[in-house]
């Protein structure tokens, strides 16, 4: 009966051992990923973005910094990206190959690219994240979906009011605007 108790106690320490050490491990990778972004804010340079690779676990945004090119992967990708897409970013002045992409502020740059207008066919709130929205539209006969993020507070609220602009040459690529 006593070896049972002791392998017993012995199990619970190992539990609580590993519960620990994962807890540490979540809260220092969160820390540094929050810390790294901090750096970047303070220290940058402001440019565009394009999304230039999607992978299975991965995006790729290149930008062009004083002529040269640099490229940031990011481990984590945003659902329902596209070749070609750009974003506002921020790159880190002390390391140009790390940025911060601003993924609610996407550029529509009407002067490179033309675009048009048509109804959404379907515009809903994402339940566990608020500041998105996922939506359909067609383009001739081919429909797309799209999920589109939003600042805090910025979510437009008539969502009957929105309309897609999407991109010409690229329909995939469309967001919800308020007209």
């Amino acid at each position: 009966m006593e070896v049972n108790k002791s392998s017993t106690r012995r199990q619970k320490i190992q539990v609580v051992i590993m519960f620990s050490i994962i807890t540490i491990i979540i809260y220092l990778s969160f820390k540094l990923r929050n810390d790294e972004s901090d750096k970047i804010v303070k220290n940058h340079f402001d440019t565009i973005g394009i999304i230039t690779n999607v992978g299975w676990k991965s995006i790729d945004i290149s930008y062009q910094i004083n002529g040269k090119f640099y490229t940031y992967t990011q481990n984590k990708p945003y659902k329902n990206l596209c070749l070609g897409e750009s974003f506002y970013i921020m790159a880190y002045e002390f390391d140009l190959n790390k940025a911060k992409v601003f993924f609610t502020q996407p550029i529509i740059d009407t002067i490179k690219c033309k675009y048009n207008v048509t109804d959404p066919i379907e515009v809903n709130t994402i339940i566990i994240d608020n500041s998105e929205l996922i939506f359909n539209y067609k383009v001739g006969e081919e429909k797309f979906e799209r999920i589109q993020k939003f600042e805090e507070g910025k979510r437009p609220n008539h969502l009957n009011n929105l309309k897609v602009k999407y991109r010409v040459d690229k329909p995939e690529i469309g967001y919800l605007v308020e007209q």
